[in-house]
């Protein structure tokens, strides 16, 4: 055990002791099989049931063979026996852990034999270790707008009558080189290649990647359908380098850089343009400050550095020579710092930042379906404290951000009150109108897994008074009851995003009854128009100029909606899609059927547009490619078509799932599931509202006849004072 540098002395905060202990476990004797279960009570053991097919349950016995890890303690001291009032335990890194494995039946094989079964207790252990890991730090944001790639090689080849010319399918991933694994992706844009995205992607940055000297990686990809997808090249830049050049740190860098292969001396062809930079956690403002509650004593950023260099002398008093001093003072500065940040509310003047949501744990876990009245009319004891049983739920949490699944923890079967202990992170745009759902669902074979209960967070709500929270929140809204213990942080960057790109992804866009139309072409004049989003579409007819009088835009043609009612379109991925508007003249065939072709179009990016905001657009009407203008963000110079007038609609996107998704759920349970806890969540906030309603109602009417009633009795008592008189 070696005693850290740091060891308190008397003073404001009380006497403490950091330590950092190793540790190792391993049992007497190693259980064979031959020796069974016998003395193995007082080993570190699990006993776990594994279900198979049939609801035949097998159960597990799987004992703890070894242990190997380091821990930092702080240990808070005080003068009265036991002599120390708290205790903070955190491991640093993944202990190493080994489990051993056997069914507990008479005649029945060693599970470790199974690998598919071993591996799964390993790594089920692994990972509720992991959660008492010191937790990640973010250092800031790294935000990559990819724009085009151009001159890159063929993913696809030339095919003799069926395709003449080679192609490709291009999208691009961003994510870490040694990490592999993509973190993000642009849009695939079929048989391009000249392709513009015009896409944004925004990747947390932690100490794990810059302890292994990670490099961030940008790479182009060909999309196959029946094979694995072929690597177009690459671009790779140091994540240390980027995070301290000036050109890089807190602004964007234009960048046009050359494709490499998978060796970095081999050079691929094409060119990728984009721009990339790098945002830190902002210092705590003056607004927060103030409204801190860590330290009621610091209110001005002087205060505090006189503080932490107070802190930093008492800590090293007394202690072994330390050579950075001014390491340990800043460390100090910083500990003290994103204590006050925890306790006050997050700053409005930076709404995007990164979001921390832990679940711990559910307790009093049960079906609304199972009460226990005949039993109680019996006579019967009924134990409400019951954790394990064959009827109780084999529960999961859903955690749903801004409308979309983000996160899923494992499934604990047959438990009243598991230990979920999951934990995510996601970069969010606006933490001023994010919603958080954390639903709790009970698995159920080859059913739908039924809705046990809901948590509802708005997290200005939440966040209205500190940044990090720790409650306890019943549940709402299912078949069941419950209570979900939830931990949630947030920090703020330093990045500005404009108002547009603080949306939600899912959304609906509103268009008004009608478009009007400026110089357009006369072969458009009687033309249907059709509105096209990724879910949804809706149509709007040629009508004439309403009167040869009036103002310039009321002699204009227009095209207004059958009914004279708003469009609502469905929208998914908003930040890659648009609304294209499509003039279509009939055509009939030979065959007797319709049909309908796009002779000019209009297209509107819905990341130009404000959440919830009705505004104005004028877009121009081309004739061209209706494909590639549609999949394609191409800027207004290289769009390459002819021009044959001008357009102008009123739209609003309003955020969140809705009516226009009901399609879009029949295709995916995801999006069921959520429009689900959505709509219920809802109408249990609706019910909520009336009976809050209707009790003030009730509380004012009973208030306004206690006053009549006073002033009756009082009527009645001076009249017969005066008939007595």
């Amino acid at each position: 055990m070696d005693e850290d540098a740091e060891k308190g002395l008397e003073g404001e905060d009380g006497d403490f002791l950091n330590l950092e202990v190793a540790f190792a476990y391993r049992p007497q004797s190693i259980i064979s099989d031959e020796a069974r279960l016998q003395g193995t009570s007082q080993h570190a053991h699990l006993v776990m049931g594994f279900y198979l097919p049939g609801r035949i349950k097998l159960p597990i016995y799987a004992h703890l063979k070894a242990l190997v890890g380091k821990a930092r303690l702080r240990l808070t001291l005080i003068p009265d026996p036991p002599f120390f009032s708290s205790v903070t335990v955190t491991l640093l890194g993944q202990p190493k852990v080994e489990i051993a494995c056997m069914p507990l039946v008479q005649k029945g094989l060693n599970i470790m034999d199974l690998p598919l079964i071993s591996s799964f207790v390993q790594t089920s252990v692994d990972a509720a270790v992991a959660e008492y890991v010191a937790p990640k730090s973010i250092t800031g944001i790294i935000v990559i707008h990819v724009k085009r790639a151009y001159s890159f090689k063929q993913g696809d080849q030339a095919i003799p009558l069926l395709r003449p010319e080679g192609s490709a399918d291009p999208y691009v991933t961003c994510g870490w080189a040694k990490y592999v694994k993509p973190l993000w992706s642009t849009r695939v844009l079929l048989a391009e290649m000249q392709p513009w995205w015009d896409e944004t992607a925004f990747l947390p940055v932690t100490d794990d990647e810059l302890n292994i000297h990670e490099r961030l990686r940008v790479q182009l990809w060909d999309s196959d359908r029946f094979t694995a997808d072929d690597d177009l090249g690459r671009v790779e830049m140091d994540l240390r380098e980027l995070m301290r050049d000036p050109a890089t740190v807190n602004r964007m860098q234009d960048r046009v850089d050359g494709f490499k292969a998978l060796k970095a001396s081999e050079r691929m062809p094409g060119k990728l343009e984009w721009a990339v930079g790098y945002y830190p956690k902002i210092a705590i403002q003056a607004s927060q400050l103030a409204q801190q509650t860590e330290f009621p004593e610091v209110r001005t950023a002087e205060v505090l550095s006189e503080r932490a260099d107070e802190n930093c002398k008492r800590k090293l008093r007394g202690g072994p020579k330390i050579d950075d001093v001014e390491g340990t003072r800043q460390a100090e500065y910083k500990e003290m710092e994103d204590r006050m940040v925890a306790s006050a509310p997050p700053c409005a003047d930076f709404p995007s930042g990164v979001l921390a949501i832990q679940i711990h744990e559910a307790t009093g876990l049960e079906i609304r379906a199972h009460h226990n009245a005949a039993q109680r009319n019996r006579g019967t004891e009924v134990d409400d404290e019951v954790e394990e049983g064959e009827e109780l739920p084999s529960a999961y949490c859903n955690i749903i951000l801004n409308h979309e699944k983000i996160y899923r923890t494992r499934v604990k079967p047959k438990n009243a009150r598991p230990f979920f202990n999951a934990s995510t992170e996601r970069f969010l745009r606006d933490w001023r109108t994010a919603e958080l759902f954390v639903s709790v669902r009970d698995l159920c074979v080859h059913e739908d897994d039924a809705l046990m209960g809901l948590v509802y967070l708005p997290l200005r709500e939440v966040f209205k008074e500190r940044a990090q929270v720790d409650r306890v929140y019943p549940l709402f809204g299912g078949m069941g009851y419950g209570r979900l213990r939830i931990s949630m942080v947030f920090r703020s960057v330093g990045v500005h995003p404009p108002r547009p790109m603080l949306g939600w992804e899912y959304g609906t866009l509103a268009v008004g009854p009608r478009v009007g139309a400026q110089d357009v072409s006369a072969e458009l004049h009687g033309l249907t128009m059709k509105l096209d989003t990724s879910l949804s579409s809706g149509h709007m007819y040629y009508n004439k100029k309403s009167s040869s009088s009036g103002t310039d835009e009321e002699q204009q043609p227009f095209w207004s909606t059958a009914q004279g009612k708003m469009l609502h379109l469905g929208v998914r991925k908003r930040y890659s899609s648009p609304l294209v508007l499509q003039f279509r003249k009939e055509r009939r065939l030979r065959v007797g059927l319709d049909s309908k072709t796009a002779v000019a179009y209009a297209v509107l990016w819905l990341s130009e547009l404000p959440d919830d905001e009705e505004v104005t657009v004028a877009l121009d009407v081309w004739k061209g490619d209706l494909k590639r203008a549609s999949t394609c963000a191409l800027p207004k110079d290289a769009a390459g078509d002819e021009k044959v007038g001008r357009v102008s609609l009123r739209v609003r996107f309003r955020r969140g799932v809705g009516k226009a998704h009901a399609g879009l759920a029949d295709r995916d349970p995801h999006v069921a599931n959520v429009i689900e806890v959505v709509e219920t969540a809802a109408y249990q906030l609706r019910k909520e509202r009336r009976e809050d309603e209707g009790a003030v109602r009730s509380a004012a009417r009973a208030q306004t006849e206690g006053v009549v009633g006073e002033v009756r009795h009082d009527r009645r008592n001076r009249g017969r004072v005066h008939v007595g008189g």
